[in-house]
C-alpha cells in the first residue's frame, strides 16, 4: 500500500523504538525527529492512496466493490494477502453486511468461516488479522447474526489464537455480537471470564466488551438498539503483582444511535391559534335585559268617584283605597281622571275654613295642589305594580324626567320661592292645616314645617286661656331641603311608575320618551342617586328596544364615566361592552378620542380595580374585530405605565392589559421595538402569571428578522426557561396559564416559547450573558422534552461562536448521556466546542474534563436527520489534545489507546495524531504501544 519511502521510514522507526525501550525518558529528541519525518512523509499519502484506489479499480461505489470481490472470489484469490486487505477495506468503507456478502457467492460465508477456524494453522498471520478485521466490521454493519458464525466459534478462536492484535479484533467482534442478540446469564458470565484477568488482550477491547455485557444485564433488547455506551478502563499495579481492574463508566459517553442515522425528536411548535379563538367568541349584540316579573291584574270598568267630592277629596279617597288598602284602580279613574288631574287644574272647596284675600287663596291652592300631585303619583305608583298605565298617564308621569330645579316649578305649578310659598300658606291657614288628619304624606310634611316655623303662645285669663300663633326664626336653607325632598319624592314616584310599566311592556319607551330620559344622563346639576339609578334602569330597558339612539346613549355613558360618577357602573359597562362586541357599531363609536378617554379613566381615583378591568375589557372587545384599528403606541405606553404602579395593579388587571397587547400582536404580527422593549424591561417586575403572558406576546411578534439583539434583554427573559406554565384557552376563549400536566402537555409551554426566542438570537450569533447560558443549562432539567431539545440546540450553536465557562461545561457533563437523543448529541458537540475554547487559553484544562475526553471519540456516525456530528466532535477532541499537549501530561492512558487505534484504522485523523505527538514529545514520553501503532500505520 505504501511506497519505498514509507518502508525506509519504518526502518528508522523500528530503530527508534528499540532505543526508546532501553531509554524511554532520555532520548525524546530522536522520537521527535522521527515524527517530524513522519509528517513530511505524510505529504505523499494522498498520492499513495490514489495509487492504491486505482490498483483496486474502485470508484467508491458499493456495487463496484462487490463486483470486484466476486471477481477475486472466482479467481480463488480472495483470501490471499493483498486481496484480504481489499476485503477488509471494502467491508469497512462501504458498510457491507453479511447479507450483501452472500451476493458475492452463496458459499463465501462458509469458506470465510473455514479460514477463520484455521487461525492457528497454515493461514498467514497478516491474512488472519485482516479476516478478523473483516469479521468485526461485518458484525458491526449487520443487523442480525448469521448461523455460520456462532459465539462458541469466536470464543474458541480467541482461546486458540496467539496474536494479540487478532485477539483484539475478535473481542470487538464479540462485543458487536452482543448488540444483535439477547444473552442469558450463563453466556454473559462465560464472556466475562474469557477476557477478565488476561493481559494478552487489549484493554480497550476488554472494556468495550464488558460494557456491552453490563448493558445486557439491565437493558432490554429495544434499548440496546437505541443506545451505545462507551467505557473507561484503568489498570493499576501493586509491587511485583500486576492487577487489572476494569472500571466501566456508562455515563461518560452520550447516547447515540447504533444505526448510521436517527431521526431528531425535535418537533415544530404549533402555536395556539388565538386568532381563530377570538373569532369564535360571541360577537352577537346582546342587548337583552333580564327583568323582574311583575303581576298584572285585569282592569275593572267604572270609577270610584263621587259628585260630592272635590279634587282634594277624590285624591284622598283614591290614596286611601290604593295605597293604604291595596285595592286596584278602576279603569276610568286610572286611565282618565288621575292622568288628567296630575299636574292639572284642581278644586279645593271642601276645606273647613274659607280663606280671605286673593294672595292667601293662591298660596293655599298651590300647597293643596302639590299634595294632590303627591297623592296621584303615589297612587299611580302603587297601581303600576299591578296594572298597566296607559299612554296618557305615562306622558304625564314623564314630566318628572327632568332635573330637580326645573321640576320644582312643575310640582308647585308656579315660579314662586318655594319656602316663602309653603311657609306663608301654612302660617296663614294654621288652624286649617293643623286640623288635617289625612293623607299621611301631607300631615307629616305640614307638622314638620309648623315645628320649624311656628311657635304657639298660651295666655292665661280669668275665665279661659287664649293662644297666639307666632312665627319664629328658622333656617331657610334647611326648610328648602325639606321641601325639595318632598318634591323629589314626587319625581321619584312618577319615575318608578314609568319603570314598572316599562318592565311590563318596554314598548311604552318610545323614541321621544327615551330621548327625554337620555338627556337626564348628561345633566351635570343632577346629584340625586336614587333618581339617577332609576334613569339608568329605564335606559337599561330601553337599550333592548329598536328605538334606542345607541350613539347618543354611548356618548352619554362615556360622559358619565368621565365625570367620575360612582354609581350605576354595571349598567354602563354592560352597555359599552355590547357596543364593543358589535363589529359595525364599534367602528362607528370607538374613535381615538373615545379610546383616549377610556384609557385616561385608569388613572382616576374614583374607580376601583374591578371597574378598571372592565374598561380594558371593553377596549379588548373592540380590538378583537378584524376590522378594528389597533391602539397606537401612545395608548399602549399609557397602559403599560399604569400597571407599572404596584398600588394600581392586580394580576387580573395586568393580564387584561396584556390581552390588549396580545390581540394587537396577534392581528398585526408586529409590535414596535419601543413597546417590545417596555415589555421586556417590565417582565421581572410582574408576577409569574403576567410574565408568562408577556412571553406569549413576545413569541407572536419576534421572528427571524426582528430577533432580540440585546444580551441584557435575553437575560431578562431567560428566567422563564424554568417556568412550568402552559398556555390554554378557557371556555370563554380567554387566555389562562396552568401548571404542566399530562392533560395539557401538548399545549404551548412557556419554557419552550422562551427557548425558541433565545434560539432566534443565537442563530444570529448574538452575544449572551453567562447568566443566560446558566439558565439554558438549567433548562436541560426541564420536564418538557422540546424545551430540553431547543435549549441544548441553543447551547450547541452558541458554543461555536462564544466561550462557555468551566462551571457550565461541568454541568453539561451530566447531559452527555441524556435519554433524549437530540439533547445528548447537541450537548456532546457543544461540550467539545467549549473545551476547545478552554484549551486555547494558557491554563491547562481541568483533569475532570481531560480524564474522560478519550471516551467521547466516535468511531461511528452520529446523525440528527442528515446532519452528522461525528466529525465535528472528533476534530474538536483532537484539537483539544493538540492544545493541551504542551501544557500537561495525559494522565488518562486511554488517550494513547485512542491514538493507537486511530493510527491503525483511521486514515482521516492520522495526520492530526502525528501533530499532537510531535508537540507532546517535546516534554513527555509516549508508550511503546503508540510507537508500535506508528509502525503499523506506516507498514
Amino acid at each position: 500500500m505504501f511506497s519505498g519511502t514509507f518502508k525506509a521510514f519504518l526502518k528508522t522507526l523500528i530503530n527508534c523504538k528499540t532505543k526508546n525501550e532501553t531509554q524511554p525518558s532520555k532520548e525524546p529528541l530522536r522520537l521527535r525527529q522521527v515524527i517530524r519525518t513522519a509528517l513530511a512523509v505524510r505529504k505523499f499519502q494522498k498520492l499513495e492512496s490514489d495509487k492504491f484506489k486505482r490498483s483496486i479499480e474502485c470508484e467508491f461505489d458499493k456495487t463496484v466493490a462487490i463486483n470486484e470481490l466476486k471477481r477475486s472470489y472466482k479467481q480463488g484469490k480472495l483470501f490471499h494477502l493483498e486481496e484480504s486487505k481489499k476485503f477488509a477495506y471494502y467491508i469497512r468503507k462501504f458498510t457491507i453486511t453479511f447479507d450483501e456478502l452472500r451476493h458475492v457467492h452463496e458459499n463465501l460465508l462458509n469458506q470465510f468461516s473455514k479460514y477463520l477456524k484455521d487461525l492457528d494453522g497454515n493461514v498467514d498471520e497478516q491474512v488472519q488479522y485482516f479476516l478478523c478485521l473483516s469479521l468485526k466490521y461485518l458484525t458491526r454493519n449487520s443487523e442480525q447474526l448469521i448461523k455460520e458464525i456462532q459465539y462458541s466459534d469466536v470464543i474458541d478462536w480467541i482461546k486458540r489464537c496467539k496474536d494479540e492484535s487478532v485477539k483484539t479484533e475478535l473481542v470487538y467482534t464479540l462485543a458487536y455480537m452482543t448488540e444483535k442478540s439477547t444473552l442469558d446469564n450463563e453466556l454473559i458470565n462465560e464472556l466475562s471470564s474469557l477476557v477478565l484477568n488476561r493481559f494478552d488482550i487489549n484493554e480497550d477491547a476488554k472494556g468495550f466488551l464488558l460494557t456491552r455485557l453490563e448493558i445486557s444485564k439491565s437493558v432490554d433488547r429495544n434499548d440496546q438498539l437505541k443506545t451505545e455506551h462507551r467505557f473507561k478502563s484503568a489498570g493499576k499495579s501493586n509491587g511485583n503483582q500486576k492487577m487489572n481492574k476494569l472500571v466501566v463508566t456508562k455515563t461518560i459517553q452520550t447516547v447515540k444511535s447504533s444505526y448510521n442515522n436517527k431521526e431528531s425528536e425535535e418537533t415544530k411548535m404549533i402555536f395556539l391559534n388565538l386568532s381563530d379563538a377570538l373569532k369564535n367568541r360571541n360577537r352577537m349584540l346582546n342587548m337583552k335585559t333580564t327583568l323582574e316579573k311583575i303581576d298584572t291584574v285585569n282592569d275593572t270598568s267604572g270609577d270610584d268617584r263621587s259628585m260630592w267630592r272635590s279634587t282634594w277629596g277624590e285624591c284622598v279617597n283614591f290614596y286611601s283605597l290604593v295605597v293604604s288598602q291595596g285595592q286596584a284602580l278602576k279603569s276610568d279613574d286610572k286611565d282618565n281622571y288621575l292622568p288628567k288631574k296630575l299636574f292639572g287644574w284642581h278644586v279645593c272647596l271642601n276645606t273647613k275654613v274659607l280663606p280671605h284675600g286673593p294672595l292667601r287663596i293662591r298660596r293655599r291652592k298651590k300647597v293643596y295642589s302639590f299634595f294632590i300631585n303627591r297623592m296621584i303619583a303615589a297612587t299611580l305608583l302603587r297601581a303600576s305594580k299591578k296594572q298597566q298605565l296607559n299612554s296618557d298617564a305615562i306622558d304625564k308621569l314623564m314630566m318628572c324626567a327632568t332635573d330637580l330645579d326645573s321640576f320644582v316649578s312643575i310640582a308647585l305649578h308656579c315660579n314662586d320661592d318655594m319656602v316663602d310659598l309653603v311657609v306663608n300658606a301654612i302660617c296663614d291657614d294654621y288652624d286649617e292645616f293643623k286640623e288635617l288628619n289625612e293623607p299621611d304624606i301631607a300631615t307629616i310634611f305640614i307638622k314638620t314645617i309648623m315645628d320649624k316655623t311656628i311657635e304657639v303662645v298660651t295666655h292665661q285669663g280669668w275665665l279661659w286661656n287664649s293662644t297666639e300663633m307666632k312665627r319664629k326664626q328658622f333656617n331657610k336653607n334647611e326648610l328648602a331641603e325639606i321641601i325639595k325632598n318632598q318634591i323629589n319624592q314626587l319625581r321619584l314616584d312618577s319615575l318608578n311608575a314609568i319603570h314598572n310599566c316599562s318592565i311590563r311592556n318596554k314598548q311604552v319607551l318610545t323614541k321621544d320618551r327615551i330621548k327625554k330620559i337620555q338627556k337626564c344622563l348628561t345633566n351635570y346639576q343632577e346629584n340625586d342617586a336614587k333618581f339617577t339609578k332609576l334613569i339608568f334602569q329605564i335606559m337599561n330597558i330601553a337599550d333592548s328596544t329598536n328605538e334606542i339612539d345607541y350613539k347618543g346613549t354611548f356618548e352619554a355613558y362615556i360622559d358619565v364615566l368621565v365625570r367620575g360618577t360612582c354609581e350605576n357602573h354595571e349598567m354602563i359597562i354592560n352597555f359599552l361592552n355590547n357596543q364593543a362586541k358589535d363589529a359595525k357599531r364599534s367602528q362607528e363609536l370607538f374613535t381615538d378620542e373615545i379610546l383616549s378617554k377610556l384609557i385616561d379613566l385608569l388613572n382616576s381615583d374614583v374607580y376601583d380595580t374591578q371597574i378598571k378591568e372592565d374598561i380594558i375589557e371593553i377596549i379588548n372587545n373592540y380590538l378583537e374585530h378584524e376590522t378594528s384599528k389597533a391602539l397606537g403606541d401612545e395608548h399602549l405606553e399609557l397602559l403599560i405605565q399604569y400597571v407599572q404602579d404596584p398600588s394600581n395593579s392586580s394580576t387580573n388587571l395586568i393580564n387584561t392589559m396584556l390581552t390588549s397587547i396580545l390581540i394587537i400582536a396577534e392581528k398585526q404580527n408586529l409590535l414596535s421595538n419601543r413597546i417590545v422593549k417596555k415589555l421586556i424591561d417590565n417582565i421581572e417586575y410582574f408576577g409569574e402569571n403576567s410574565s408568562s403572558y408577556i412571553l406569549l406576546i413576545l413569541s407572536r411578534v419576534i421572528h427571524e428578522k426582528n430577533y432580540i439583539r440585546n444580551q441584557q434583554d435575553l437575560e431578562k427573559i431567560s428566567f422563564k426557561l424554568e417556568s412550568n406554565d402552559v398556555v390554554q384557552l378557557n371556555n370563554d376563549s380567554k387566555i389562562i396559564f396552568t401548571q404542566r400536566s399530562e392533560q395539557n402537555e401538548h399545549c404551548n409551554q412557556i419554557s419552550l416559547l422562551t427557548a425558541n426566542l433565545i434560539l432566534l438570537s443565537v442563530q444570529k450569533q448574538v452575544q449572551i450573558t453567562n447568566k443566560t447560558i446558566s439558565n439554558l443549562v438549567l433548562a436541560l432539567n426541564n420536564d418538557d422534552k422540546q424545551t430540553k431539545i431547543i435549549s441544548s440546540k441553543c447551547i450547541y450553536i452558541l458554543s461555536k461562536y462564544a466561550s462557555l465557562e468551566n462551571d457550565a461545561l461541568s454541568q453539561m457533563k451530566d447531559f452527555l448521556n441524556d435519554q433524549v437523543y437530540d439533547v445528548s448529541v447537541y450537548i456532546l458537540t457543544a461540550y467539545s466546542y467549549g473545551l476547545v475554547k478552554l484549551a486555547e487559553l494558557s491554563e491547562p484544562i481541568d483533569t475532570m474534563h481531560m480524564n474522560n475526553l478519550s471516551s467521547l471519540f466516535l468511531t461511528q456516525s452520529l446523525k440528527l436527520g442528515v446532519m452528522n456530528f461525528a466529525d465535528e466532535i472528533n476534530v474538536n477532541i483532537l484539537e483539544i489534545y493538540k492544545f493541551e499537549a504542551e501544557k500537561q501530561e495525559f494522565e488518562d492512558k486511554n488517550v494513547f489507546v485512542l491514538f493507537d487505534s486511530i493510527l491503525s484504522l483511521n486514515e482521516n485523523y492520522s495526520t492530526k495524531i502525528l501533530e499532537i505527538l510531535q508537540i507532546y514529545t517535546k516534554r513527555y514520553t509516549i508508550p511503546a504501544s503508540t510507537i508500535q501503532a506508528l509502525e503499523y500505520a506506516l507498514r
